[in-house]
């Protein structure tokens, strides 16, 4: 993915190594925020959003959580089709399960 440099104003106030602090800072701020932002809006997977925060999944939900953003972006339809699926597989096993003994 190629990169893009965004340019940070950094008071004058602000000099030596509080000044690379603020950097910092802000630089993570703007990045969990904007990969926060891509993921609640269903631009990028959970997956990838962790990849992006260098997170593996488990961190990534818990950095949901502390945001409070949902971990699940699908719709109330989606959702009820996913039901609808998982119920059928799970019928199809019981059968073949009851179909062995």
């Amino acid at each position: 993915m190629p990169k893009q440099n965004v340019q940070i104003d950094v008071p004058k106030e602000v000099r030596g190594k509080a000044r690379q602090e603020y950097l910092a800072t802000t630089r993570e701020l703007l990045k969990e925020q904007t990969v926060l932002r891509l993921f609640e809006d269903g631009k990028v997977s959970a997956g990838y959003a962790a990849n992006l925060m260098g997170l593996d999944r488990y961190a990534f939900d818990q950095l949901l959580s502390k945001h409070r953003v949902s971990a699940f972006n699908s719709t109330p339809e989606e959702l009820d089709r996913e039901f609808q699926v998982v119920g059928a597989l799970a019928k199809k096993l019981s059968s073949r399960r009851k179909k062995t003994k």
